[in-house]
C-alpha cells in the first residue's frame, strides 16, 4: 500500500475551538497531499497537580518523531514549560519540516497571528469611535507574550489619544470567565463603580464580565462597554453579540501545512507566516447588533455550528461506565467494552478506534505495581480495538504499530487523535479516536 505523508500535531484540548478551526485547516491541505495528520492531545492546565500534569504530558511522548514527515506544534495553547521545552527539543534534533503557533522555536515555521494589529484596531474603535476615556484592561496570565502584545496595542492608542490608564485599571486572570468576574468583582467592591468600558483578552473574560455587569444592574452597552478577543462562538452567540477580534485560525492551519510541504519538496518555505487579524463589531459596544458568525452564515460562508446530541452522549458514556464500573481485571475491562461497543454503538468513537493498557495495569489495580516511569513500553495490552468499524481481538500490540495501524490500513487519508489515560503519577495507557473528535475537543 502507498505510505502517505504523516503529519505529527500537538495540541492541548482546552483551546478546543483553535485546536478544531486550526486542525480543520490542517486537515483539508493534509487531504490535497495524500497526509495522514496524526492530533496528540493533552488537557494539562495551570491549576493541575504536578502528578496530573505529567500523566497529562506523558501522550507527547509516545510518537517517535522518526516515524512521521512534518510536526506541528500549537505551541500558544501549552500550559506547561515543559511541554514547550520537549517540542523545541525534538523539532530541533528531528530536523524534519516543523511549525509553531505564536511562540519561535529553533527550526520551526513561525505561525502567528498579528495580536497587535487587530487588537490596535479595536482600542482605537473604543477610544475613537465611542471617545471612552475611563477603561479596564483583564488580561490573561502577566507573563503570557499575546497577553503583552495585546495590552501594548491598548497601551499605545490610549496614548495617543491622550488618556492615561492606571496600573490598578490593569488586571490579570487565568483566561477563564471565572476568573474575570472575580477580578471585576473585587475591583467594584474597591471602587464602587464601574468604568465606561472593559477591554477583555479573550471572549471568555469578555462573557463572564458581561454576565456580572448586568447581576450588578449595569446595561450592556449604555453603561458600560465590553470587548474580547478571538470571536469564538460563545461570544458570538452571546446576547449582546461580543465585539471582539478575528484570528484566521483555519486560514493559520492550513499555510502551516503549506508551509511544511514546501520544505518536504525542498522548495523555499517563509521563517515567519503573520496571519492578519481583524475588528469585529457586536452589540457589547453599541455597535453591530449581528456578529461576524451570522454574517458569515447568511452570506453562505460557513456552516452554523455543528449540533452535538449532548443528551446521546450522555447516555453513550453512561452505558459505557455501567458495563466497566465493576471491572477489576483487564479481562473483565474487555468485557465491559464488548458489550457496550461491539455492537455497533461506537459513533462517539468512530470508525477505527484503540484503547491500550501498560502491561502492569492489573498490578496496579492490585497495588503490587505502578506505571509512573515516562512514555510506553514497547507491547501494551489491548482493551479494545474496532478498526473499519469491526472489532478485533488482540490481546497485546506494539506501541508503534498502535500509532499507524488504522492509517496504514485505510485508503483515505485521516485525522487520528490519541489522548491519554492516567491516575496521577501512573501512565496507564492511551487510547485513539477517529469519530466525533467535536466531542472530545
Amino acid at each position: 500500500m502507498h505510505k502517505r505523508k504523516r503529519i505529527a500535531m500537538f495540541a492541548n484540548g482546552w483551546s478546543s475551538e483553535f485546536v478544531q478551526e486550526f486542525g480543520t485547516g490542517v486537515r483539508k491541505y493534509a487531504e490535497k497531499i495524500d497526509a495522514d495528520v496524526f492530533l496528540f492531545l493533552n488537557y494539562s492546565n495551570h491549576e493541575m497537580e504536578e502528578a496530573d500534569d505529567l500523566g497529562e504530558f506523558n501522550i507527547f511522548l509516545l510518537p517517535d518523531m522518526k516515524d512521521f514527515d512534518g510536526i506541528i506544534s500549537l505551541t500558544n495553547t501549552f500550559n506547561l514549560d515543559r511541554e514547550v521545552a520537549y517540542l523545541e527539543k525534538i523539532i530541533k534534533e528531528s530536523g524534519i519540516p516543523a511549525v509553531s503557533t505564536q511562540y519561535a522555536m529553533e527550526g520551526a515555521t513561525l505561525c502567528d497571528s498579528d495580536n497587535y494589529e487587530g487588537m490596535y484596531e479595536l482600542a482605537c474603535h473604543m477610544f475613537q469611535h465611542h471617545e471612552v476615556k475611563d477603561v479596564l484592561f483583564i488580561g490573561g496570565p502577566q507573563d503570557h507574550p499575546e497577553v503583552k502584545v495585546r495590552l501594548q496595542a491598548v497601551l499605545d492608542v490610549a496614548k495617543d489619544s491622550g488618556i492615561t490608564i492606571p496600573e490598578d485599571h490593569i488586571l490579570y486572570g487565568d483566561w477563564s470567565a471565572l476568573s474575570s468576574r472575580r477580578l471585576l468583582l473585587e475591583w467594584y467592591q474597591k471602587y464602587n463603580t464601574m468604568p465606561e468600558a472593559i477591554i477583555c483578552a479573550n471572549d471568555i473574560m469578555a462573557s463572564g464580565v458581561c454576565d456580572l455587569v448586568m447581576e450588578l444592574g449595569y446595561r450592556l452597552p449604555e453603561d458600560v462597554k465590553v470587548t474580547g478577543y478571538d470571536c469564538v462562538r460563545q461570544g458570538q452567540t452571546y446576547k449582546p453579540i461580543i465585539t471582539t477580534v478575528k484570528c484566521e485560525w483555519f486560514q493559520m492551519g492550513y499555510e502551516s501545512m503549506e508551509q511544511i510541504h514546501a520544505k518536504m519538496e525542498g522548495r523555499e518555505a517563509k521563517e515567519v507566516l503573520r496571519i492578519p487579524t481583524r475588528l469585529v463589531c457586536g452589540g457589547s459596544c453599541g455597535c453591530h447588533k449581528g456578529g461576524w458568525l451570522e454574517m458569515m452564515t447568511k452570506r453562505g460562508q460557513m456552516e452554523p455550528p455543528k449540533a452535538i446530541d449532548s443528551f446521546g452522549a450522555d447516555q453513550h458514556l453512561r452505558s459505557l461506565y455501567v458495563n466497566i464500573r465493576k471491572a477489576d481485571s483487564l479481562d473483565a475491562l474487555r468485557v465491559g467494552f464488548c458489550n457496550c461497543l461491539y455492537n455497533g454503538a461506537h459513533w462517539m468513537e468512530g470508525e477505527n478506534f484503540l484503547f491500550c493498557l501498560h502491561p502492569a495495569f492489573e498490578n496496579l489495580v492490585a497495588k503490587e505495581d505502578s506505571c509512573k516511569e515516562p512514555g510506553y513500553p514497547e507491547w501494551m495490552d489491548v482493551v479494545c480495538k474496532l478498526t473499519g468499524g469491526k472489532y478485533e481481538t488482540p490481546d497485546k500490540i506494539r506501541t508503534k504499530d498502535a500509532i499507524f495501524d488504522a492509517a496504514e490500513r485505510s485508503t483515505m487519508p485521516g485525522v487520528y487523535l490519541f489522548v491519554p489515560v492516567r491516575s496521577d503519577y501512573n501512565n496507564i495507557g492511551f487510547a485513539m479516536l477517529t469519530g466525533n473528535l467535536d466531542i472530545f475537543l
